[in-house]
């Protein structure tokens, strides 16, 4: 469920902009784990997929470009990984892969 502010789209309700006042599902994602940006958000699926939506200035979503998404996306990158756990900071996000790697995408100026 999401619901609060939606600047850039960070509810995934595929809309950008206004205030959401009541929770509002999201269809088609059965998330075991969601993690929040400053404005993005990232969720892994049970069936081990990561997707992301929101503000993407600094390439945090994963997609290979910086458009803003309104809706849950696949991070395609990772599609055939096992994906285990999800982290976002500020401006950045993390994923850690069952070979014991981690994947991380989005500003790296610290």
């Amino acid at each position: 469920f999401a619901f609060g502010k939606n600047d850039s789209g960070q509810l995934g309700i595929g809309s950008v902009g206004g205030i959401q006042k009541k929770p509002v599902c999201l269809e088609g994602i059965k998330a075991k784990q969601v993690s929040c940006g400053y404005y993005h958000t990232v969720a892994l699926t049970f069936d081990k997929k990561v997707y992301s939506w929101g503000r993407n200035d600094s390439g945090q979503l994963g997609q290979g470009d910086n458009h803003k998404e309104a809706a849950p996306k696949i991070v395609e990158a990772l599609r055939d990984k096992e994906c285990l756990q999800v982290a976002c900071g500020c401006y950045h996000t993390l994923v850690s892969v069952s070979n014991h790697g981690v994947y991380a995408f989005g500003r790296n100026c610290h």
